[in-house]
């Protein structure tokens, strides 16, 4: 039997039907040196020298460019955190290539027009807001469908 507190169900449709769609809240995956190397390249690539790979990084992932990655960018309980533990973790909120997100690095607003993180961890993702926590130990925190970055980051501390 499914516990219903480890799930996030959101409706979803197609031609013929409407149903809920389930996923986890959260998993881990651990990604060996090799992937880890490729993930933070990337990382370094997008991002650039504001990039640190000793941090915990919380990438937030958008599909749209709509006012809720404006919002997040604006979130001040959220950015003071992060900024308060900046020795630990950063942050960025992402768009991905379909988004049409405009970039804006000084609100942590980035643009992944290579789909990357779309492509490897959420191209089965049903929701418009994933996120992930990297961890410089090669553990990845996955989040599906939470429209609440504050929530993400209080379950990805640890």
């Amino acid at each position: 039997q499914l516990n219903d507190k480890n799930l996030v169900f959101q409706e979803a449709k197609n031609d013929t039907a409407n149903f809920k769609v389930a996923s986890l809240k959260k998993y881990v995956v651990k990604l060996d040196s090799l992937q880890l190397k490729q993930v933070q390249s990337y990382l370094k690539k997008l991002i650039g020298s504001d990039f640190d790979s000793t941090k915990k990084t919380m990438i937030h992932l958008y599909r749209k460019n709509g006012k809720k990655i404006n919002e997040d960018a604006s979130y001040d309980k959220y950015w003071s955190w992060i900024q308060t533990n900046s020795k630990k973790y950063q942050a960025f909120l992402i768009g991905n290539q379909y988004s049409a997100v405009k970039e804006n690095k000084e609100n942590h607003i980035l643009y992944d027009s290579e789909n990357f993180f779309e492509t490897i961890f959420f191209n089965k993702s049903v929701f418009e807001i994933n996120h992930i926590l990297i961890k410089p130990s090669g553990d990845i925190y996955v989040f599906y469908g939470r429209d609440e970055i504050l929530y993400v980051l209080d379950s990805a501390v640890d």
